[in-house]
């Protein structure tokens, strides 16, 4: 993968959200996961590899003999400042897949714009749920698949390991190690938070919806509307499975991921009254 991404060029794909993700681009934001899931990891693997290598030859040999501690410190992104390392020359996974912190921004822009139609009393709440491939649920699969899922994000930290070989044998700070594995713990809570608090509108949003539906008479795009939520529960529970196994218990605990599960459940419950009621309705 040496040759598919010299350092620093992972970030070059930053601005690619921008024009993936509109309400017209559903299918640029399609095609767009599908390259995150396949590009963005073996890139930032790349440049990690690199940066190790160009770290290890730059080390003078009296940094590589001096006396390291029996015990490396706490395995934090805190522990680099116990090393004076300069930030600049730390490896950062936000820095090499920038792609995924544009991404889990949009999201909390999706979210706000939901938590606000439906703490409006759900007039204003959009159908974009119940389209097939929402960019929204577009943005849950990239967060949740390309950091939580296997092999994603998490997948970095044994070559982080391997990178470093050893922080006294490579003459690399236990602090560099420390903040390269926790700048991927970081992102990991960053996108996972904001695929599960997202979740949870998208379902409540969908709820909402299929209320409004079971108010009106005829059963024109009934069963879109019923498949697409059942599809999208059986989705959403697997990425909060996901979700809760990666990210970190802080992270878990602001965002409460029991809040996207009840979320869920009623969109479920909700699409099920609805295709009860259409069922009812023609055999009376």
């Amino acid at each position: 993968m040496g040759v598919l991404a010299p350092a620093g060029s992972a970030p070059a794909l930053t601005p690619l959200p921008q024009h993936g993700t509109s309400s017209q681009g559903i299918q640029a934001a399609s095609l767009l996961s599908h390259c995150l899931l396949h590009l963005t990891v073996p890139m930032a693997r790349a440049s990690l590899r690199a940066w190790a290598q160009r770290r290890r030859q730059a080390a003078p040999a009296a940094a590589a003999a001096a006396p390291q501690p029996s015990q490396p410190p706490a395995n934090t992104a805190a522990a680099a400042a116990a090393n004076h390392d300069n930030d600049d020359d730390l490896w950062r996974a936000h820095r090499e897949l920038g792609v995924l912190v544009t991404l889990a921004k949009i999201a909390r822009q999706y979210l706000a714009k939901l938590s606000a139609a439906l703490s409006s009393g759900g007039a204003a709440v959009p159908c974009d749920m119940l389209q097939p491939e929402p960019v929204a649920g577009s943005l849950v699969s990239i967060l949740i698949g390309v950091t939580c899922d296997s092999p994603g994000v998490t997948s970095l930290l044994p070559d982080i390991d391997r990178a470093f070989g050893g922080a006294a044998a490579a003459g690399l700070p236990y602090g560099a190690l420390a903040a390269a594995r926790g700048s991927v713990s970081d992102l990991v809570d960053l996108c996972g938070g904001a695929a599960l608090l997202l979740m949870g509108a998208m379902s409540d949003q969908a709820a909402e919806v299929l209320r409004r539906e079971r108010q009106r008479p005829g059963s024109a795009g009934l069963r879109v509307a019923v498949m697409e939520a059942a599809n999208r529960g059986n989705s959403f529970a697997m990425y909060v499975v996901s979700a809760v196994q990666y990210c970190s218990p802080a992270a878990l605990a602001a965002v409460g991921p029991q809040r996207a599960v009840a979320a869920v459940g009623r969109m479920v419950r909700d699409a099920d009254l609805l295709a009860m009621d259409r069922r009812d309705q023609v055999v009376g």
